[in-house]
């Protein structure tokens, strides 16, 4: 391939397109079902797919603004806090459509404590934006605004197709917990206790049959 058709194969992303579909909203601790339609006008090699949950700040707070007293509203760049990808490759000629489905995993913090939770502990950017993102929440004055990014590794373009779509991230549900000051101990106990048992049962019957009852004397 030379370089004029290289950097037009770039430009066009290798005459593909992809489309993500996926839920509007999640739950932190869930996985995501994605679809990946691809359509081609050229034939391609696909190597890969790739889902992102992407996330960044959005920070509120009062200050001056055109010449009054307003809300300033800053925004981070999106960073990635979960991904997926599939490494089936495909080939897909002209005119024809694929799809990819794949399932997203969302960590339980992703709506308290998103940042860090990609690429380790270790991280060292994940742990600086985990840091500030505390420090900011603790002010009460952030949120956090999501979106799924979509791309394809497709052979001999160095630029693929790609797609983004919003997505709203709800916190965990939480299991279900035993009432306040009981623990699961002392419930089983308490149910244990309120069963008779076989031996009980028999105690019980041999009171009540039929002449055992004490006579009065003569």
């Amino acid at each position: 391939m030379g370089l004029f058709s290289k950097l037009r194969a770039d430009m066009n992303h290798g005459g593909l397109k992809v489309h993500i579909q996926a839920p509007g909203s999640a739950n932190a601790g869930q996985s995501v079902p994605v679809a990946l339609t691809i359509t081609a006008n050229t034939a391609r090699t696909v190597n890969s797919a790739t889902v992102e949950l992407q996330a960044k700040e959005q920070e509120q707070g009062f200050g001056l603004s055109n010449g009054g007293v307003g809300t300033n509203r800053q925004n981070t760049s999106y960073q990635t806090v979960a991904r997926v990808q599939g490494n089936d490759a495909f080939t897909i000629n002209p005119g024809e459509t694929h799809t990819v489905s794949l399932e997203l995993f969302i960590n339980e913090n992703a709506t308290t404590s998103p940042f860090g939770q990609f690429g380790g502990a270790g991280s060292a950017l994940g742990g600086v934006l985990q840091a500030v993102s505390a420090v900011a929440q603790k002010l009460g004055n952030v949120s956090y605004l999501y979106q799924l990014h979509a791309s394809l590794d497709v052979q001999d373009v160095g630029v693929g197709p790609s797609d983004n779509t919003p997505i709203q991230i709800l916190p965990a549900i939480a299991a279900a917990q035993p009432a306040a000051g009981t623990s699961v101990a002392a419930n089983t106990a308490a149910q244990q206790s309120a069963t008779p048992s076989p031996t009980q049962n028999a105690n019980v019957a041999q009171e009540a049959a039929p002449g055992d009852t004490p006579q009065p004397p003569d």
